[in-house]
């Protein structure tokens, strides 16, 4: 039994302190006689302690001790040794191979599969539930983002009369600071004159209501670009033509043609030529704000297109227009102003130029690059909290996890005796119940990212919205990583305490 649990680990070394005190001369030697043929056939290196002269004939090497000091040591003498192959070679491990360890740690999963599968459960809840809401928060930033690039151009410079107190989208109303400058035509025509500019319009978008047959709606109309100006944002034209100063006119959205007219999407070619009646009731400020007219503007306009609505709009009229409703908003002799006004950048890298000598003026420029990373970034904490959010199943999981290896660690005292009988060490019972919380861990994990991208595109197929979850390809590492990581971090406790049994008190325990 001692020279069994001496080669359970395969050492390349066996030291054997006087291994025949308790045998008689017959089981001595064949004692002796196993000992000799483990060294010359397997090639192990064999340390014998010994106060029986009679086994010296035996050894390779013979050191005598007296009082702890070494008094003769005999040469080395060569003895034939058979070729071993690579598959009795001693490896020189430390430890059980790291298969055999999965394995061992598979084995006891599968023969408590109930638990185990009802653990792993858990780390499914868990992973799934983080990877909907972040897929969630991925998905809307994806569409904001989308809607902004469908209203501003990567080489626009948004122009304010009045500089705010930071650059970008805000979600409170900015602070504005220093004087207003109004965006005159003679200003819009002076930002035509700054370098890499190649083009610069007025914007007066206007909040107004729009009626037909006894229904109305109350929506931003939004001014279109001029036409003749190339890379500026446009609506996405579903069916019909842009209006013009020639052909004026009105773009609605297909929500709209149905809130007037009753039309669904099949008929909404219906909605073009028929008239609307527009009632202009604010300004639309730079800032975001609202300025009411001295005196309500209206106008009848044709319905000439049907437009996917974007951001915040879903009606457009032409420039031409809109500065008709100022004009007749303004006093005789005095300038026009508008809202806010496009500058366009001959590329995009003259984009920040343009809007630094724009500021320079005292004027708030707003590029679409500041818009889109403020917006990326608010998102990324958006998405960090609805993570952490789902984190909360994920931390219950693993909470239950070491509940359960606890209870393991319990009932399994025996096992644990045997292992450290036969050879093995604290840190390979320690190794053994750790790959068994990762594997529960790994396996939820990867349940967990299944049912998340699952869930996901089951619910936007039920909202008929295609692009409301997004499932970043390193979502499915990071849910099962931290599925891992939590079950790795819930069972490294029991582990440990099954590690610090001693072998007799665990097998005692039975």
């Amino acid at each position: 039994m001692a020279v069994a649990r001496a080669l359970a680990l395969d050492p390349p070394v066996i030291l054997a302190d006087e291994p025949t005190g308790n045998l008689d001369s017959t089981a001595g030697r064949e004692l002796m006689d196993l000992l000799r043929d483990l060294a010359h056939r397997d090639g192990r290196t064999v340390v014998v302690v010994t106060h029986n002269e009679d086994f010296i004939p035996l050894a390779d090497r013979v050191i005598r001790l007296r009082d702890g000091r070494i008094v003769a040591d005999s040469a080395p003498v060569p003895v034939p040794r058979q070729e071993t192959s690579p598959a009795t070679a001693p490896a020189g491990r430390r430890g059980p191979r790291f298969g055999t360890l999965v394995a061992e740690a598979w084995f006891s999963l599968w023969r408590r599969r109930a638990r185990s599968v009802l653990t792993s459960l858990g780390v499914m809840v868990g992973v799934a539930s983080m990877v909907l809401l972040i897929s969630l928060g991925a998905g809307l930033q994806k569409q904001v983002v989308g809607a902004l690039l469908q209203n501003v151009s990567l080489t626009t410079v948004a122009v304010n009369p009045q500089a705010s107190s930071g650059a970008g989208l805000s979600f409170s109303t900015p602070v504005q600071m220093g004087p207003v400058h109004p965006l005159t035509p003679a200003a819009i025509r002076s930002f035509r004159r700054i370098p890499h500019v190649v083009a610069a319009y007025g914007v007066a978008d206007m909040l107004g209501t729009i009626a037909a047959q006894g229904h109305s709606v109350t929506t931003l109309v939004t001014t279109l670009p001029p036409a003749a100006i190339r890379g500026a944002a446009r609506p996405d034209l579903l069916i019909g033509h842009y209006p013009a100063s020639r052909n004026p006119g009105i773009l609605i959205s297909p929500a709209m043609a149905k809130a007037l007219w009753g039309l669904t999407s099949g008929s909404v070619t219906r909605a073009l030529g028929r008239v609307v009646r527009v009632s202009m009731t604010a300004q639309v400020t730079g800032s975001g704000g609202f300025i009411a007219p001295p005196h309500p503007v209206t106008a009848r306009l044709r319905v000439v297109g049907i437009v996917r609505p974007t951001l915040g709009s879903s009606a457009y009229v032409d420039l031409s227009q809109a500065i008709s409703w100022l004009r007749q908003t303004t006093g005789r002799g005095q300038p026009i102003s508008f809202g806010s006004a496009d500058v366009v950048a001959a590329t995009v890298g003259e984009v920040n130029r343009v809007a630094t000598a724009i500021s320079a003026r005292g004027y708030g420029a707003i590029t679409a690059q500041s818009v889109i990373h403020q917006v990326q970034s608010t998102f990324a904490v958006i998405e960090t909290g609805l993570g952490l959010v789902g984190g909360i199943a994920l931390v219950v999981a693993g909470l239950m996890i070491g509940v359960v290896m606890s209870m393991a660690v319990l009932e399994r005292r025996r096992e644990i005796g045997i292992w450290r009988a036969v050879g093995a060490r604290r840190r390979d019972v320690f190794a053994l119940f750790l790959a068994e919380a990762v594997m529960m861990g790994a396996v939820g994990g990867a349940l967990g990212v299944s049912v998340g991208w699952a869930l996901g595109t089951v619910g936007a197929a039920l909202f008929h919205h295609p692009g409301l979850f997004v499932v970043p390809w390193w979502l499915f590492g990071l849910g099962l990583g931290f599925g891992m990581g939590v079950a790795a971090i819930a069972g490294a406790v029991p582990a440990n305490h099954a590690a610090g049994l001693r072998p007799v008190d665990a097998l005692r325990a039975e």
